[in-house]
């Protein structure tokens, strides 16, 4: 049940609200193949499905140049990492980067707040942007 639960909430970052899908049990069943699955491409195609989906559902409701909101139920735990790695300032806001190199880099990162709500991250980053002191690094040395 334990592989259900970090498959569903943290690998594919299902939803509040969703059925799991049969198939997953059968995975999780056979520990070799569960461990053998391509799981960086499936979370990965996974996640810009509901990127677009989002994005696709947004934009229609504002005008071409207005500023929109932009929100994830379950924001996936990997894109979180990127942005507090890739926006420095807001892993400091955030969170609490651990010393040294840590493969996966999620274990990098200690999390004082148990919710890192949208609202939070939004007023950081307008309050940034607003007084020009955001940083953001171009690029992120792959591990």
């Amino acid at each position: 049940m334990g592989l259900l639960l970090i498959l569903a909430y943290v690998l594919l970052s299902a939803e509040e609200n969703t059925n799991l899908n049969l198939w997953w049990f059968h995975l999780v069943d056979n520990f070799g193949r569960f461990n053998n699955y391509a799981w960086g491409k499936r979370s990965y195609e996974y996640t810009i499905g509901i990127f677009n989906q989002i994005k696709g559902e947004t934009v229609k409701k504002y005008e071409r140049n207005e500023r929109y909101p932009y929100n994830f139920h379950g924001f996936p735990l990997a894109i979180m990492i990127w942005a507090f790695e890739a926006i420095p300032g807001l892993g400091k806001q955030f969170a609490h980067r651990l010393e040294g190199d840590r493969i996966p880099r999620m274990l990098g990162w200690d999390f004082q707040q148990t919710k890192v709500d949208g609202e939070s991250v939004s007023t950081f980053l307008d309050t940034k942007i607003q007084i020009m002191q955001l940083r953001v690094k171009r690029t992120l040395v792959p591990s």
